[in-house]
């Protein structure tokens, strides 16, 4: 009989959930110490170890300088390089985010970090960049998507350092809806920032009478003006389900006296901001037509966008999800919280 059965049947009921606790806890750093040795025994998990950022965000980079070249480079090769490289990017981009869930899950999350978001985005956009490569041969969609995809990375990169997420928010049901409608969401409003941006050069060009980019050439007005509304419309359904899962976890992590995260925290509010700004531009699309054609559109995604990344910056800067931001954090430096606390003293009251 395992020796935390034979104790929880000397201890009463009340102590029966410190040692469910402890138990727990033994557990998860078994699987923690066994995923660190992973790697010194498996030769798959050790090649996936030797992945970096690096290795991936260098094929991004040649794969958007090929982009660029096409202006003076003209060479039926040069396509084939460049979803060469994107390609060799993604295997290697996926390697890391495999291995990377591997060491999370031996700490009780998955892509349990801000960090790890940002990667998982860049990875979209990667992805959306290679197929359109692949079905627009001739358009210069990769041109403006690459450099979304270097500065997410960039941007993770810089979020390295912060606290993770709580095991909560990454493992529960209503986490996953939370932070995937969220992640999607962004991948949306990115996409249309993308498609306003070309289309007000495009427009521009146009305006000016020159003669379109030769070997840089751009989608048409009206294709492009159809991905800002469909991406206007996809975007506020995800942030809306977002929205609506974070208050639902909200509730289920808050007791009768405290509420997990506060309704006037800045989050909170500006997250509703952002998504009545949103469905404000869907319903003034519909009900004024001429909102819906030529430069409002776009004008309308690029401040999506940017009302977005300022959402974003407070989102990181107020390190909200994470452990620090817990509503149970315990003000000293070991982390441990009350639960943590009143297992050890349980544990350590039992008789040997």
């Amino acid at each position: 009989m395992r020796p935390g059965a034979v104790a929880r049947r000397q201890a009463g009921p009340t102590d029966a959930v410190a040692l469910r606790h402890r138990d727990s806890s033994v557990y998860n750093l078994s699987i923690r110490y066994r995923s660190s040795r992973t790697p010194l025994t498996s030769p798959r998990v050790d090649l996936l170890s030797r992945v970096t950022i690096s290795c991936f965000g260098f094929s991004y980079a040649l794969a958007w300088a090929l982009e660029l070249a096409r202006v003076s480079f003209r060479a039926r090769i040069r396509h084939g390089l460049s979803i060469g490289c994107v390609a060799l990017g993604l295997v290697a981009h996926t390697s890391f985010l495999i291995f990377q869930a591997r060491i999370d899950l031996g700490q009780g999350t998955v892509f349990g970090s801000w960090h790890a978001w940002g990667l998982i985005l860049a990875w979209l956009l990667a992805v959306a960049s290679l197929l359109v490569m692949i079905r627009f041969p001739k358009l210069a969609y990769a041109t403006f998507l690459l450099p979304l995809v270097l500065a997410s990375i960039g941007v993770a990169g810089r979020l390295r350092s912060l606290p993770s997420f709580t095991p909560e928010g990454t493992l529960s049901i209503w986490g996953f809806v939370h932070g995937m409608a969220l992640l999607l969401g962004t991948v949306g409003v990115c996409v249309g920032f993308l498609a306003g941006l070309m289309y007000l050069l495009h427009a521009e060009q146009l305006k000016r009478k020159r003669a379109p980019w030769r070997y840089l050439p751009l989608p048409s007005l009206e294709r492009l003006q159809r991905i800002g509304e469909r991406s206007l419309v996809v975007s506020s359904a995800l942030l809306a389900v977002g929205l609506l899962s974070g208050i639902v976890l909200n509730l289920l992590r808050s007791d009768r006296n405290r509420m997990a995260i506060e309704w006037s925290d800045p989050v909170v509010w500006t997250s509703g901001v952002l998504l009545s700004w949103l469905l404000g531009t869907l319903i003034f699309q519909g009900m004024y037509r001429p909102a819906r054609h030529g430069r409002k559109v776009a004008y309308l995604v690029v401040a999506s966008f940017l009302f977005l990344l300022l959402e974003l910056a407070l989102v990181v800067s107020t390190s909200h999800g994470t452990r620090v931001d817990a509503p149970n954090a315990s003000s000293d430096p070991a982390g441990a919280t009350a639960d943590d606390r009143s297992a050890e003293s349980a544990a350590g009251e039992q008789p040997e």
